[in-house]
């Protein structure tokens, strides 16, 4: 796999819950959760992390 590969895919274009959803989408949101959410900002945060976790470990 090349330098891009994996950051070219990542920044495709996804539909999540029948909206379409940019990673700079994803971004404006996440820092959005952080100041008026933080609780859930907070959450959404140990979930990814989480899930991160185990795509380390698949590999």
């Amino acid at each position: 796999m090349n330098d891009k590969g994996a950051i070219g895919r990542s920044t495709a274009t996804k539909i999540r819950d029948g909206k379409i959803v940019t990673p700079n989408s994803y971004f404006k949101l996440m820092k959005w959760m952080e100041k008026e959410k933080p609780e859930v900002y907070k959450e959404a945060m140990e979930h990814i992390l989480k899930e991160l976790g185990k795509l380390k470990m698949e590999e």
